[in-house]
């Protein structure tokens, strides 16, 4: 096909999405109602508001659908058309059911979406509903402008609760032969706040785990606290165990299995930072800081955030904090810590010895459970042919270099889709940004960004049959440095 035909198909598909974008909108708005945010979980034979909702969306734009709901929580499978000759695209996309949590820090309504200033409030709106609504309307796209649409197209819709947990790794030991595909865009991605899209090439893995103190069989008196054990200090000093004031995380072995970043990440990673500036800045500005740890900036900064595993906090809780004062010797307190893991490292792996870490400091009266689903971490290379697609079909879209990171700030399946699927590339893209406020009050995307998602996605596919998966050696890491570095 020749670029100027090339450029008329973009053309008439940008007419059609510029002139329903409306429309779009106002469908995001009913997936950020109520009913379909704070939805109770049912039977598969009676689906909750949320599901029937989606699966409409989906029916309307012919794609034929399947419930494959399990342990009461909703999983939808939609396909269209299936030709043999054509490549196949698999979306993977996710929505929380959430309680409604605090309205009165919401500058407007928590739900319905609600526009100001180029930008759609509402919960959910950003994790992960938006990037939903978009492909949708990328996929309706090509059908009402061309009868079809170039390449395969199947998603995946997962339903998840507060906890986060997902059920994909049971779906796909049944259901591996019918989610095959040849590529996959996962269920989130980021903007810059200049309004670049941002790729993914995969996650960090993620292990959360309690601390709990079990030092004294009941609370005491403060009066007795130079002779007998606090569960609080020995608390305090188990997680001063797991990480120093140096941000140094003192378990033994942990960074045993740590892959070291390669040349040809250290090239990539140069090219990225020529472009990470404004992003650095302005999260500096964001969180009301002057400078990141120890001082970190340019390369050093973007090798630890990257590719150094964290310990983090998430919160704990002990002891009395009312408003009166009461002289209390704690005997126990609990916290909560999550762990981010970079390639090659094994949450269970990291998890043992975080355990045999502490038993071989005495601290014996702490016990450490794991909380929720952890996850492995996942990298798809940044040679891969598919990365090149998308850049290429993002460039295609905006006209501007997206910036390629090697690892997106999500928690997800991503490994096991990976492996279940025939190590399958993946990349994370969507509409939400730094100032979104995912999953807190005031959640909200830039209209701009949910725009360029649905473009972008239209340029995917179809440019997708251009793509040969078995091509996955060949070396591309000109063609991803030299955009970056002319973006």
């Amino acid at each position: 096909m020749s670029s100027e035909a090339a450029g008329n198909i973009d053309r008439e598909l940008d007419d059609y999405i510029t002139a329903n974008l409306p429309r779009f909108i106002t469908e995001l708005g009913a997936l950020c109602s109520p009913t379909t945010t704070q939805s109770s979980r049912r039977s598969k034979n009676d689906p909750d508001d949320i599901t029937r909702l989606i699966i409409n969306m989906l029916k309307e734009r012919g794609l034929k659908t399947e419930n494959w709901s399990l342990n009461k929580r909703s999983t939808i499978f939609a396909r269209g058309e299936q030709r043999s000759e054509s490549n196949t695209l698999l979306s993977y996309n996710t929505y929380e059911i959430m309680p409604p949590g605090q309205m009165d820090e919401w500058q407007s309504a928590m739900f319905g979406l609600n526009e100001r200033d180029g930008k759609l409030y509402a919960k959910g709106v950003a994790d992960n509903r938006a990037n939903l609504v978009a492909r949708l309307a990328a996929y309706e796209a090509w059908r009402e402008v061309y009868g079809s649409v170039p390449c395969n197209v199947k998603f995946l819709v997962e339903g998840r609760t507060g906890d986060g947990q997902s059920l994909a790794s049971k779906l796909l030991a049944e259901k591996s032969g019918v989610l095959k595909a040849d590529a996959c865009l996962w269920d989130s991605g980021e903007n810059t706040p200049e309004g670049i899209p941002v790729i993914g090439l995969g996650q960090k893995g993620y292990l959360c785990i309690e601390l709990r103190s079990k030092t004294l069989s009941q609370d005491g008196n403060s009066a007795l606290a130079g002779i007998l054990p606090s569960g609080g200090w020995r608390l305090i000093w188990a997680m001063s165990a797991i990480k120093n004031d140096n941000e140094d995380i003192q378990i033994d072995d942990f960074d045993a299995d740590i892959q070291v970043p390669t040349h040809e990440d250290s090239s990539f990673i140069m090219q990225t930072a020529k472009r990470y500036t404004n992003r650095l800045e302005e999260r500096l500005t964001r969180f009301g800081v002057s400078e990141y740890l120890m001082g970190l900036k340019s390369l050093p900064l973007l090798i630890t955030e990257f590719f150094t595993p964290t310990a983090n906090i998430t919160g704990f809780v002990g002891g009395y904090l009312g408003d009166d004062v009461k002289t209390v010797l704690m005997a126990s307190g609990h916290a909560r810590l999550d762990f981010r893991l970079v390639p090659n490292q094994d949450p269970a792996t990291a998890l043992d010895l975080i355990r045999k870490h502490l038993y071989n400091r005495g601290y014996t009266d702490i016990e450490v459970t794991q909380v929720g689903v952890s996850e492995k971490p996942v990298r798809t290379s940044p040679t891969h042919p598919f990365v090149k697609l998308a850049i290429e079909s993002l460039g295609q879209a905006i006209d501007l270099a997206p910036l390629v990171i090697p690892l997106a700030p999500t928690v997800g399946p991503m490994h096991a889709f990976k492996e279940a699927l025939g190590d399958l590339p993946l990349i994370c893209t969507g509409t939400y940004y730094d100032g979104a406020q995912r999953q807190t009050a005031n959640e909200n995307i830039r209209i701009a960004d949910f725009l360029n998602h649905i473009k972008f996605t239209t340029r995917l596919l179809g440019n997708l049959n251009n793509y040969t998966r078995s091509d996955a050696t060949e070396k591309i890491t000109e063609t991803v440095t030299s955009k970056q570095a002319s973006g």
